[in-house]
């Protein structure tokens, strides 16, 4: 069994404690009281230390004190900083813990033993992701969340040990995306892997990963444009078909919307030379049944659709519900 180390304001806590009413609180009394704590905040923790920061003396017997504890687990080292308020009572002679729900913790520290390495690391986020890419859940500013694609292509880089707002260990890991790619999407800046470890186990899961400040998505669609096959169609009060195309001229890509603004559609009439262009709603969104991507691009006031493009060069192959499988070709 570990040596169990305490280090007490011994002569604060005699006068203090001696002079509310009751005999002066032992070593092992304080010690019992911090255990009953903790085991009650946390389970399957060993405390190893107790220091006492300071006493004031209260009313009826009582005294506030303010402990610092330190406890472990096989896994996990915690250090707790306790506002409790302990009475005497005259009947039974103990001190007991009469804090009720006004029990007050602050964690100090929440330390994981040993940090997997940055291998281990990118094989945890990986097995809780999917392979490739897709749309996460990115918490917004009125606490709504909002699909947007993020890279799972990325490196790892150096964990920061921290404490989460409930006091437990956790891990912050920077995933350098620059640069990375996915079809005609480029990733820019870094994400923030939150994990967060499981005290009786050792076992790490990730929790959420989350663009950093900066992160931003850009486009090569960006200001392309795009000019289908030669198509026949029949308008109404028409009594010969005429021969068209279609040029789609491309906006800047929003991450945030997951949309081109600004994205247009001129279509050309061979026939009789003329010419008319209008604005389209243009974005991403998932397919489960596209083949190489669960993304596609959608131009929905037009109703066409693409697999989203995995090569700069690659053609625009989709389906309009008015003209069937479309064709179109960067100019």
């Amino acid at each position: 069994m570990k040596r169990i180390a305490i280090s007490l304001l011994a002569a604060a806590l005699a006068v203090s404690l001696t002079a509310c009413g009751g005999p002066k609180l032992s070593d092992s009394d304080l010690m019992d009281i911090a255990q009953q704590q903790v085991s009650y905040d946390r389970e399957g923790l060993e405390v190893t230390a107790v220091k006492l920061v300071s006493s004031t003396e209260g009313k009826d017997n009582c005294s506030d004190v303010v402990v610092t504890v330190t406890s472990e687990t096989d896994y996990v080292t915690y250090e707790d900083q306790y506002t409790l308020t302990l009475k005497y009572d005259e009947d039974s002679k103990q001190w007991r813990n009469a804090s009720g729900d006004d029990v007050q913790r602050t964690t100090l520290r929440a330390e994981a033993k040993t940090i997997p390495d940055s291998d281990s690391l990118a094989d945890i986020i990986y097995e809780n992701q999917q392979d490739g890419y897709g749309q996460l859940e990115i918490e917004t500013d009125d606490d709504t969340y909002r699909s947007r694609i993020m890279p799972f292509d990325y490196t790892v880089g150096e964990p920061v040990s921290g404490v989460s707002e409930n006091g437990s260990a956790i891990l912050t890991v920077p995933l350098q995306v620059e640069g990375c790619r996915f079809g005609w999407l480029i990733f820019h800046g870094t994400m923030e892997a939150e994990l967060g470890i499981w005290p009786d186990t050792g076992k790490w899961q990730l929790h959420s990963v989350e663009p950093s400040d900066g992160f931003s998505v850009s486009s090569v669609l960006d200001g392309r444009s795009y000019t289908s096959d030669v198509y026949d169609r029949t308008g109404p009060f028409q009594d010969y078909p005429r021969q068209y195309t279609d040029t789609i001229h491309f906006g800047t890509f929003d991450w945030e919307t997951q949309s081109f603004p600004g994205t247009t559609i001129t279509t050309n009439n061979l026939t009789e030379n003329t010419e008319e262009t209008e604005e389209v709603d243009c974005y991403l969104s998932e397919n489960t049944m596209a083949k190489d991507s669960n993304l596609s691009l959608h131009l929905s006031t037009w109703s066409f659709y693409a697999e989203l493009p995995q090569d700069d060069a690659d053609p625009l192959d989709g389906n309009s519900s008015y003209l069937g499988d479309w064709h179109f070709t960067l100019q």
